[in-house]
């Protein structure tokens, strides 16, 4: 069924394709067939990565995919920036995103706004130093049938991760293990929190339809003791008001259990103008309790209906 799964996908990307023109700033420099490399000293450089992609339409969902290398095992501050035009103006979205010791496969999702003009960039913000590879960055226009399928590209946890701590504090609590014992795959996701504490991880931006149901379905256990937990569906953006956000309690036991939640994002604009973004933040947070808390997560599905 996997395998059937990857072969649809590669046939519904071929289909809908943008050729994309890659420009790496020094010192940024292309090291292969398709793959760019830096030698980041940490510094306040901002080194880039251009990517023009030849022709996009307006108000469409796109997913850029790539694979990373960061010898800092993903310390390094690495970032997608998005430039585009919404209500007249042009903006920018940065998206962040982690590359591990070896090649791991990445995926982004941005809209366009009112026009077909866009840029994408990779660059670093200052922070600890890393040598950073990318290869084979490719765009893919979605269609609504594509934002049917789970959209969490990594949600097993066999190959990557969608998630990153919510703040730099949260960051040292998530960790990909060996799955303890879930009935398939051999990794899941850890996430710890220490006695009287909190902790947040957060995918980057996912498509949101105004009017459309977000279902979300992953499985959870703790290791002993009942752990509260919460989701929250983040639809935030930097000036819009005000902050619409939704957030679904639960408690993980010490054995596996599927949760499943849904959610209809609203169509009202005027009242939440920042669903004209399109877009939404999946936040996963355990809340706080006397104990200390160590939880795993596996096959975690968002998708839209």
């Amino acid at each position: 069924m996997k395998k059937l799964f990857i072969l649809l996908s590669a046939f519904s990307l071929s289909l809908s394709a943008v050729d994309l023109t890659v420009t790496p700033r020094s010192p940024w420099k292309a090291s292969g067939e398709k793959e760019y490399s830096v030698d980041f000293d940490g510094g306040k450089s901002w080194p880039t990565l251009q990517i023009k992609p030849a022709t996009l339409r307006p108000n469409t969902y796109y997913r850029l995919t790539f694979e990373a290398k960061d010898s800092s095992r993903g310390e390094a501050k690495t970032q997608a920036g998005f430039q585009y035009a919404r209500n007249g103006k042009n903006a920018t979205q940065y998206l962040q995103w982690r590359g591990n010791l070896e090649y791991t496969p990445i995926v982004l999702y941005f809209k366009t706004g009112e026009t077909s003009s866009a840029n994408l960039l990779f660059n670093i913000n200052p922070g600890p130093a890393a040598n950073i590879s990318v290869r084979n960055p490719a765009l893919t226009e979605l269609s609504a049938e594509d934002l049917k399928a789970n959209l969490l590209s990594a949600g097993d946890f066999e190959n990557g991760c969608n998630f990153y701590g919510f703040s730099s504090a949260y960051a040292k609590d998530l960790s990909i293990v060996p799955s303890p014992s879930f009935f398939c795959g051999e990794k899941s996701l850890k996430l710890t929190r220490k006695p009287n504490d909190t902790t947040d991880i957060t995918t980057s931006n996912l498509p949101a339809v105004p009017g459309k149901t977000i279902k979300v379905k992953f499985w959870a256990k703790s290791a002993e003791t009942e752990v509260p937990a919460r989701m929250i569906l983040d639809f935030g953006f930097p000036g819009y008001k005000p902050h619409l956000y939704r957030q679904f309690l639960f408690k993980i036991e010490p054995e596996w259990k599927e949760f499943s939640f849904s959610y209809t994002v609203p169509a009202d604009l005027k009242t939440y103008p920042a669903l004209t973004e399109g877009m939404v933040k999946f936040r996963i947070g355990l809340l706080k309790s006397p104990n200390a808390a160590e939880t795993w997560f596996d096959n975690i599905e968002y998708r839209l209906e």
